[in-house]
């Protein structure tokens, strides 16, 4: 692993050297998220595959859309709560005023904080572009509203924002007809099937696997052998 980051510039990799923001997210769980929401989708053909990811987008705006007009809080309800448990780990610490803006925060360890600059010591509110736990005490000793130091990405009026456009259906009347010809049919490739049910759950990580080997069907090495073999032969 060494080796491998040695090569690349710390920025691609280090969340501390990022030149942009990340706002807390730091794995690809939302493409696994979208390869799993699609399950019963993707062994459609191309065509019926877009159509039916426009379906279920189409439905989860509109849905999202109704439940977001139901919020009554500034902040996204799950942001909300988060702040709200900042508030109470953090109401027993001192807080110490150094000007305007700056302030002492005596945790374990302390911080200074400046409002002003939405800057802490811990860089956690500089990364996240969220309050830290510190930032939420410097900001209640303030008096002034925790809401107006929130970045807008996380507020309720962006999330609707985001979701007031819809998609509209598209109704088959409105189709062309289309007939194949000879030189429009595209065949499937040389693949043989394996036995039993095909693969839904998504697989393991590299770390996981097993060793690779040589496959007598197709002739490369990889993860497989023979009998769970998938790769298309040539004609």
């Amino acid at each position: 692993m060494r080796d491998f980051l040695s090569d690349l510039d710390v920025k691609h990799w280090a969340h501390a050297h990022f030149p942009g923001h990340r706002y807390g997210e730091l794995s690809s769980n939302l493409a696994e998220c979208f390869n799993r929401w699609i399950k019963d989708e993707r062994c459609l053909p191309v065509t019926q595959l877009v159509d039916a990811i426009r379906m279920k987008l189409m439905e989860q705006m509109s849905r999202r859309k109704e439940e977001s007009l139901r919020w009554k809080t500034t902040v996204c309800p799950t942001w909300d709560k988060r702040l709200a448990g900042l508030f109470q780990f953090s109401r027993t610490w001192v807080v110490r005023k150094s000007s305007a803006d700056v302030y002492d925060v005596r945790g374990n360890p302390s911080n200074t904080v400046n409002i002003c600059q939405r800057r802490c010591t811990c860089r956690e509110w500089q990364l996240n572009c969220f309050p830290c736990v510190h930032a939420v005490c410097a900001i209640r000793k303030s008096g002034c509203d925790l809401n107006d130091f929130v970045e807008p990405c996380y507020l309720a009026y962006s999330f609707r924002e985001a979701y007031s456009k819809s998609i509209e259906p598209i109704p088959t009347v409105y189709e062309p007809d289309f007939v194949a010809d000879s030189d429009d049919v595209i065949l499937p490739p040389l693949q043989r099937r394996p036995a039993g049910r095909p693969r839904t759950e998504r697989v393991s990580p590299i770390w996981k696997t097993t060793r690779k080997r040589l496959c007598s069907r197709c002739g490369t090495v990889a993860r497989h052998n023979k009998r769970t073999c998938k790769e298309p032969l040539l004609s």
